[in-house]
């Protein structure tokens, strides 16, 4: 579930033009190319703001498209 749920997220993000535009990526936790997940992984253990980021992106998205349609 967590693949989907990081799929969304970047498919989200790169569907908004101001974010590539400004290079603002980080801002939501996302790399301008998640190609590799090696590369993610080490940008999450290296900076804690892209993590928090990322993760309350995450949870938003997990909230939104599993728990509220179970309500």
């Amino acid at each position: 579930r967590l693949d989907d749920l990081e799929s969304q997220l970047y498919d989200k993000v790169a569907d908004v033009g101001w974010v590539q535009k400004y290079n603002e990526w980080g801002t939501f936790g996302v790399l301008s190319s998640e190609d590799d997940p090696e590369e993610v992984q080490q940008r999450v253990k290296d900076d804690p703001l892209f993590t928090i980021s990322r993760a309350e992106c995450l949870l938003a998205i997990f909230i939104s498209t599993v728990e509220i349609p179970q309500l």
